[in-house]
């Protein structure tokens, strides 16, 4: 992903589209921490800039692996 000067990435997380602002929009990939296992999760990216905010991109789905103890 290549970004312009003042661009922003957000990760909105379901199941309330919770906003997490991606430290470095340089980056092409982000790390998402605290997820619990055997869980499905939902995210998509908007980008924001000085012009506003970008649709979201489309949803993408997956679930974490193994199950809780």
């Amino acid at each position: 992903m290549s970004t312009r000067e003042g661009t922003s990435y957000f990760i909105e997380q379901s199941s309330e589209w919770d906003e997490i602002e991606v430290p470095d929009p340089s980056q092409s990939q982000y790390t998402l921490r605290s997820l619990s296992c055997g869980t499905r999760y939902q995210f998509h990216i908007i980008a924001y800039n000085d012009v506003g905010r970008s649709d979201p991109s489309d949803v993408i789905s997956l679930m974490t692996q193994g199950g809780c103890k």
